[in-house]
């Protein structure tokens, strides 16, 4: 099988990850209707929190038994998640099978990341931010047909269909490379400089939550309010193989310091009148996005490709600590010029796990 096919399956897989993400912005009014915004918050915590969880417990079968059923159960789970929040009105139900599409979200968004890393790890950077490419596409794709959409059960049918037709038959064609060498879980987790890659994860990607989750409330009411929920994905998407592309030639502890001086300008910009926002939006989602792929794909640098899908896993749930942390900040009422610092003590933290690992090496 040629490797270009592993591209494009994670691509796909990506794609339809994104609609979970980057998406609920555009479902968030059609969910009005059915929950309050006390419910719909809790909802998208329980999205951040399962999809990071996911991502350890599906990552270590991937390493330790089978990818290819692995990416199966993620592309079922995640496409019910769709189908059936379509027929669930009842809040507790409607949290019951988004905790189980986001369970497969999660898992298949290790599993779309770190199949291209282990079969192109001379170009990581640049095939890991094409698949992640996705993750933003996917909602600039769907957000304009979901936002003309008045009923979320039959947008959620519509999306939850194409999960099983599209992106179930897919996964049947995902394997990992064989003779690959890295430091298992357990050594990487030992090591101090893992943790300041986590620390600097967590703080950073603050901003970039923040937009995916109240996008929309914080753009109510002004003229750019369709515009930058359509845009912000796109950004966030198109940042991804542009900075990875940087990374493979300029190294990746540098990008990532460009990558958080720009979300710090975003944040500075995103403060004033509405066209100032929509910039702001464009320049978080472009550095945002390219964040999350950075820093996996430093983790795999550092630690290796052998174990990668369960490394790259225990770094992103980072992201759930990231959504309690902002969950924390929302209710605090922190203004927004506080999330200006966050990622400029990112830029600390991995310039101290760059130090530990030359140590180490």
């Amino acid at each position: 099988m040629r490797k270009s096919v592993f591209v494009v399956v994670g691509l796909s897989f990506m794609l339809y990850n994104s609609l979970y993400q980057y998406s609920w912005n555009a479902v968030y009014p059609l969910l009005l209707h059915r929950f309050d915004t006390r419910e719909l918050s809790l909802i998208f915590s329980t999205f951040v929190v399962v999809s990071s969880v996911a991502q350890v417990v599906m990552g270590l079968a991937a390493d330790y038994l089978s990818v290819r059923l692995t990416a199966l159960f993620s592309a079922i789970a995640a496409s019910l998640g769709w189908l059936l929040s379509s027929f669930a009105t009842d809040f507790y139900a409607f949290m019951g099978v988004w905790a189980l599409g986001s369970f497969g979200e999660g898992s298949l968004y290790g599993v779309a990341i770190n199949l291209v890393g282990k079969w192109f790890p001379e170009r990581r950077g640049f095939y890991i931010g094409l698949v992640s490419l996705g993750f933003g596409l996917g909602g600039f794709i769907a957000n304009p047909w979901i936002l003309s959409q008045r009923s979320y059960a039959f947008v959620a049918l519509v999306l939850g269909l194409v999960g099983l037709l599209t992106v179930v038959p897919l996964s049947t064609f995902v394997r990992y490379p064989t003779g690959l060498t890295g430091r298992t879980p357990l050594k990487t987790v030992s090591d101090l400089g893992f943790w300041l890659i986590y620390s600097a994860f967590v703080i950073s990607t603050l901003p970039l939550l923040l937009l995916s989750s109240s996008l929309y409330l914080l753009v109510e009411g002004t003229y750019v309010e369709s515009l930058a929920i359509t845009l912000f994905p796109l950004a966030s998407g198109l940042g991804r193989p542009l900075f990875g592309r940087i990374s493979d030639s300029l190294g990746r502890p540098k990008s990532l310091i460009i990558a958080m001086l720009m979300e710090a300008l975003g944040v500075l910009t995103f403060l004033e009148g509405p066209e100032l926002k929509l910039l702001g939006t464009i320049i978080i989602g472009v550095s945002g996005g390219a964040l999350l792929t950075l820093f996996l794909t430093l983790v795999t640098d550092f630690f290796g490709a052998r174990y990668s899908t369960s490394n790259t896993a225990i770094l992103y749930t980072g992201k759930a600590l990231t959504g309690a942390v902002l969950a924390s900040l929302q209710a605090l009422e922190t203004p927004l010029l506080a999330y200006f610092a966050l990622p400029l003590l990112g830029i600390s933290l991995v310039k101290g796990a760059q130090r530990v690992e030359r140590q180490v090496g």
